[in-house]
């Protein structure tokens, strides 16, 4: 830096000499125009032009220095000098040359006034002048007067004050000269910054929908009781499943996948009269249940009563009846306490919803006693729901060479059936008929009807007003025929652990239904995952590569602007806060808004039914989206400024692209 550009020549020659005093013990870079001052003090001499260096030379200075300071008049060199003397009055005149001078002198009072009776500035020179006349002539500064010329560089520092850079960029101005700047740009660069805008709305989408992808949530995938475990056989031998049944550690065990499905009417209005939906859930025991797990309702009194849990209702409020149900005023889950459920028959005492539990399965409790019946009523429903309305609406009235005939518990039809002839079915593998197959079914006979491959036997006839013309056996008889038509079963153990390594010591293929359930679904899933992830990819792809261009393309307009800020010493630091102010003002700007357009957008899309698993909408969602976009638009802006500010200040301005 030139440190004598506004200096006169005496305190020219006063910096210099402090400068050489200097320079004895630390290294001094001195930038000059001077070339006599530089010639006398430097011990090297570098000459640059135009940016390049042209000589670099020790300095073999002389022992003068001619350097005339302007402010000094040596009298003696004067070639014209007059005299007017008198006993009161010395007056000496000294020029250059021959001049012209009037003079009006006064002295009064002490003071002296002067006048120049021609035009002549008149400059008046004592203690206060920084003008000096000297009696002598002027000599040359010698070599040996700036040699012993004394400066002591620790005596003017005061060792206590630390040494601190100050940054004339802090975050306010930062952020404020970054919104101003931007209000400067041109109307190309503003329509450019729409860019940013689009890509915030395209980062937005394709983060709500990975983690929408990637956020699997119990209710995707649990069918069953999550305390459940599976053993999937493709036959199951009575006697084996009684032996199961008693072993340690096992609460109850269905045959099966112990889903059920129930029906329910919506008749609360004469238009939704007809209105009938499903219920299916995992069938579980009230035992399982206490009152501390209640949200609604009350815990059941009989072996009619239901407790349901909110996660199955959540299913029927996505059913295709969804939309029908809020026409009528259902939304909310207390709104199916007292509803009565049907299965498929007609001539059996209606279930009723009394309680609604929060245990975060997809499960109907029951009364253990029903569990047989209510399986056996319900065969025909899988994991899914998926209900065959071909074999639901069969007729009943079985031959008796029919191998699938229907078989019920007797115990359901005790009020509706008057026994004739006979005895009820008390022992195992006995059942009753109407009255009107005494002919084809004589009494004390065995049937072909085959159950646990043993053939039933009439014990007695019914009559009914009700139309009823079924099979009807006790509850042993119909339990063993529902095991021989599943394959597989349940269990609902105390030490899931313990019953796992028994069973798998028995060579069963027995699961933990959350984890095969959850397995299950990742498999069937797995392609859709990858196609949402693969396209959100893409998508966030582009966006970034998007701003990454408008970011490259408005700094290299801005490359000279860094040069010169480098040049005149702004630190490295410093450049990258201008820009990271301005990087900050322009998400804040238009990537913002764009992530909360899309959000709003995306919000109301998520409310359709068949888009709600879509998206994923909420603070952490567009935190994530704030937080990315923030971080990438920094990480990309500042990367160039990052390659062009390790450079010299030349070579940033010495660039061809700018």
């Amino acid at each position: 830096m030139n440190l004598l550009g506004n200096l006169d020549s005496q305190n020219s020659l006063e910096i210099m000499n402090i400068i050489k005093a200097i320079s004895k013990e630390k290294l001094v870079i001195l930038v000059t125009h001077e070339n006599d001052l530089a010639k006398f003090y430097a011990n090297r001499i570098i000459e640059i032009k135009d940016g390049k260096i042209e000589k670099d030379y020790i300095n073999e200075h002389s022992n003068e220095l001619d350097y005339q300071i302007e402010n000094k008049f040596y009298l003696k060199d004067f070639q014209n000098t007059q005299s007017l003397k008198d006993d009161n009055i010395n007056i000496n005149v000294f020029s250059d040359k021959k001049e012209n001078i009037g003079l009006n002198i006064v002295v009064k009072h002490g003071n002296i006034y002067i006048e120049s009776t021609i035009p002549k500035k008149i400059e008046i020179v004592d203690e206060n002048s920084n003008i000096e006349f000297i009696d002598d002539n002027y000599r040359k500064i010698k070599k040996e007067e700036v040699e012993k010329y004394k400066f002591d560089f620790d005596d003017i520092i005061n060792k206590n004050i630390k040494k601190k850079y100050t940054s004339i960029y802090n975050p306010i101005t930062m952020f404020t000269n970054g919104f101003k700047n931007i209000m400067n740009f041109s109307v190309l660069k503003k329509i450019l910054l729409l860019g940013f805008l689009v890509s915030a709305m395209f980062i937005a989408y394709s983060v709500s929908t990975i983690k929408a992808t990637l956020n699997i949530k119990d209710e995707d995938f649990i069918k069953y009781n999550s305390n459940y475990l599976i053993v999937e056989l493709p036959k199951v031998n009575v006697e084996d499943y009684s032996n199961y049944e008693s072993k340690e550690n096992i609460d109850y065990i269905l045959p099966g996948n112990s889903i059920v499905s129930f029906n329910i009417k919506f008749d609360d209005f004469y238009q939704s009269s007809v209105l009938t939906d499903t219920i299916t859930g995992s069938i579980a025991s009230t035992s399982l249940v206490s009152e501390d797990n209640l949200i609604y309702g009350r815990m059941p009194q009989n072996e009619y009563e239901l407790l349901i849990d909110k996660m199955t209702l959540d299913n029927v409020f996505k059913s295709d009846e969804a939309q029908i149900l809020k026409m009528i005023g259902i939304t909310k889950y207390e709104q199916f306490l007292e509803r009565e459920l049907t299965l498929n028959m007609n001539n059996i005492n209606n279930f009723k919803i009394v309680g609604i539990v929060d245990l975060g399965s997809p499960s109907i409790y029951s009364d253990d006693s029903m569990f047989i019946n209510i399986i056996s009523l319900s065969n025909n429903v899988d994991e899914y729901g998926m209900y065959d309305m071909e074999v639901a609406t069969t007729d009943y009235n079985q031959g008796e060479n029919e191998q699938d005939a229907k078989i019920y518990d007797y115990n359901l039809f005790t009020d509706k059936i008057e026994l004739k002839k006979g005895r009820a079915p008390e022992n195992d593998y006995e059942v009753i008929v109407n009255i009107s197959n005494k002919d084809s079914m004589p009494l004390n006979k065995e049937l072909k009807i085959l159950v646990n491959d043993k053939k039933l036997k009439v014990v007695g006839y019914y009559d009914s007003k009700y139309d009823i013309n079924y099979y009807l056996a006790n509850r042993n008889t119909v339990k063993y025929k529902t095991i021989t038509e599943k394959s597989g079963f349940v269990i609902s153990a105390q030490n899931s652990e313990d019953v796992l390594a028994e069973f798998r010591n028995l060579n069963l293929n027995i699961k933990n239904s959350y984890e095969s359930a959850k397995e299950k679904y990742l498999v069937e899933q797995k392609e859709t995952i990858k196609n949402n992830l693969t396209v959100s990819g893409i998508i966030l792809i582009i966006s970034l590569i998007e701003i990454f261009l408008i970011v490259r393309s408005s700094f290299l307009s801005r490359i000279k602007e860094i040069g010169i800020l480098r040049a005149i010493g702004i630190k490295k630091k410093d450049i990258y806060k201008i820009f990271a102010g301005e990087i900050v003002a322009i998400t804040t700007l238009t990537s913002v808004p764009g992530i909360l357009l899309m959000s709003y957008i995306l919000g109301k899309l998520s409310k359709i039914t068949y888009l709600e698993r879509l998206f994923i909408i909420d603070l952490n969602t567009i935190l994530l989206s704030l937080i990315f976009i923030y971080a990438f638009n920094l990480l990309i802006g500042l990367l160039p400024v990052h390659r062009v500010v390790r450079k010299t200040p030349a070579q940033i301005l010495s660039r061809h692209d700018i």
